[in-house]
């Protein structure tokens, strides 16, 4: 997969716990326990489709591998497996 709609990577993340912040570009934020943790990524405002590149980024910083993003915002990746991963490697 080279790219995603945007929209289906925001409609994924905020399904998955992340607070979504709007200040020109769009912030997500993982909420665990009913706090901010230290997971977060952005998408540019107005990006109507992410990349490879950008997809790897943000990947990244989601504390993933490009592959498990995808998974995490089409679905398969639940909520309660993506803190699992985050936890056993030491990301949260």
């Amino acid at each position: 997969m080279t790219s995603i709609q945007a929209r289906i990577i925001q409609r994924g993340l905020t399904s998955k716990g992340f607070d979504e912040v709007n200040r020109g570009d769009i912030f997500y934020h993982f909420i665990v326990n009913g706090k901010k943790s230290g997971i977060h990524t952005m998408i540019s405002h107005g990006e109507p489709c992410c990349g490879a590149k950008y997809l790897t980024t943000m990947a990244r910083q989601l504390g993933l591998k490009r592959d498990e993003l995808v998974s995490l915002v089409e679905c398969p990746l639940s909520r309660e497996k993506y803190e699992r991963l985050l936890r056993e490697r030491g990301k949260l």
